[in-house]
Parts: structure tokens; sequence; C-alpha cells
């Protein structure tokens, strides 16, 4: 096996691939080769060599890095989330700077960066989940109306819920909630 030869193959396949798969699979194959050939023959690596190496493996390490928040952003559901993963993706920018992948990594960090204003915030979920938990809970033991006696419907205000009639608006009445059920908004 021609050392120099795989090493100068490994440096090119990293600096000029723009698919990151073919980096990670093609690059991983050649350090492979390249470590069973030094459990056999140690003298045909000089110390230069085994330094580049190391420093091609961890790029390949930080390609797939890469690979694995590729394979995340379908599941990001926060701006917290997205934050995250850029802050990660930025760890991949520094380096991989100067590669083919690395132009790919930061158009993938702009357009997290835009989706990033359509999610919303973890408070803000934890709010609509705790609403949402509320409304399922207060739905399903539901007050008589004092008024015609049908059963009242939880109601949205400007800010606020109650009961109201289901028969709006042939009956306007309409209740306030007590402590117990507001109490289930605030958790």
């Amino acid at each position: 096996m021609d050392v120099d030869k795989t090493v100068a193959e490994l440096k090119q396949l990293t600096q000029t691939e723009l698919n990151e798969s073919n980096i990670v699979k093609n690059g991983n194959v050649l350090l492979t080769q390249l470590r069973k050939h030094w459990h056999v023959a140690k003298d045909d690596f000089s110390s230069e060599i085994i330094l580049d190496l190391k420093n091609l493996g961890q790029l390949i390490s930080n390609v797939d890095t890469f690979i694995e928040e590729l394979d995340e952003f379908p599941y990001l559901q926060t701006q917290e989330d997205v934050d995250e993963t850029i802050s990660n993706l930025y760890n991949v920018v520094e380096q991989t700077e100067g590669l083919a992948v690395s132009k790919r990594v930061l158009k993938e960090i702009r357009e997290l960066s835009t989706k990033r204003k359509e999610l919303p915030s973890a408070k803000e979920k934890h709010v609509s989940h705790v609403a949402a938990s509320a409304i399922s809970t207060l739905s399903a033991q539901t007050p008589d109306c004092r008024k015609c006696g049908s059963k009242m419907r939880l109601r949205d205000g400007r800010g606020y819920y109650f009961w109201g009639c289901s028969t709006f608006p042939t009956c306007w009445s309409r209740k306030y909630l007590k402590k117990e059920e507001l109490a289930l908004f605030e958790r």
C-alpha cells in the first residue's frame, strides 16, 4: 500500500467532495485501510502523516456530526432547538473551514435561521400545551346552563376563558370559571 498516495486521496476527498455522505463513507474506508496497514508497517508512517491522519479523522467526524444534525431537522419544534442545532453547525463550520462541504453547512444554517422565525419558543409551546390540557380536562366536566338547562361550552374570551351556553345565540347565559378551574391554566 502506498501510504502517501492514500493520504493524498483522503485529503482530496475531504477538500473537494460536496456530498457529505460520500466524505464520511469513503473517508472511513480509507482511514480503515490506513489503520490496518499501520499495524503491519508502522515505519511507512511519518509523524507528519500521523498528524495529518488525526486531523483528517477529526474532519470526517465533524462531517458525520453535520449529517446527524441534518437528520434532526424535521424534529426541531422550538426556537431553542434550532438555536442549539445552529450552534452545533457553527462548530462544524469552524472545523471544516475552507472545504467544499462548509458551504453546504452555511446554507443549512441560513435555512434554519429562516425556519426559526416560524417556530414557537419553548415557553410558548409549554403554555399552549398547558392550555390544551386544561381545556381537555374541563371539557370532560361541563356544567349545565342555569337558564335553559343545556350543556355549557368552554369559550375563549379576550385573554380569559368562561363557560357559555352551547345554544348561543338563543341563550346568552355565561358563567365564569371557578378558582380550581382557572388553576388548570396556570400550571
